[in-house]
């Protein structure tokens, strides 16, 4: 082979080589394991339960090594904090580091909200289904809570289920005392 020949197979080998490489993409992130904090304030609005219970412990949490991403989600009197870790972080340590992170912020939390609920979480919903039918939504809400809620949570790898937009029936009654009939 003459010295012009592999001079052009080396530039060709090294024009490969690089094209190769600034065409990798990078792989995917594997998401790490999720902790949920949950927390209430009875009779509180959005604004208080944002400012007196998730940004306390949305602050604590944030200090503390391995914390991918925080989240925060309010609904009624109640929020929920979600916690990701980085994949390498051993969730069984991070979940003991954040229950020490919340002894210290209870001391500010106002009186009346519940002690933070701490629990490993599933990783975000995989799947939604929807429940749509001709039939009144509280017997639609009646017939996913009974039959179908039941035969998912027996599929092997269903971690949790979550059901939205419920109706229930309920009945209100009084009963006045006095109108009543005595027992015999």
């Amino acid at each position: 082979m003459s010295f012009q020949t592999r001079a052009l197979l080396r530039v060709v080998a090294i024009v490969l080589v690089l094209a190769s490489c600034a065409d990798r993409k990078p792989p995917p992130r594997t998401a790490g394991a999720v902790i949920a904090i949950t927390l209430e304030l009875p009779g509180a609005d959005v604004a208080t339960i944002e400012r007196e219970l998730v940004a306390p412990v949305e602050h604590a949490i944030s200090r503390l090594t391995g914390v991918h991403a925080i989240t925060s989600r309010i609904e009624g009197a109640r929020a929920t904090i979600g916690v990701e870790l980085e994949p390498a972080r051993d969730s069984e340590a991070a979940l003991v580091e954040v229950r020490k992170a919340l002894v210290t912020v209870q001391r500010v939390l106002p009186a009346g909200s519940t002690p933070p609920i701490v629990q490993r979480a599933s990783q975000p919903p995989v799947l939604w289904i929807a429940v749509r039918g001709s039939q009144p939504s509280a017997l639609l809400s009646e017939i996913a809570d009974e039959l179908v809620r039941p035969r998912l949570e027996r599929v092997p790898g269903v971690a949790q289920l979550e059901m939205h937009g419920t109706q229930r029936r309920v009945i209100a009654f009084a009963l006045i005392s006095r109108g009543l009939p005595p027992r015999a």
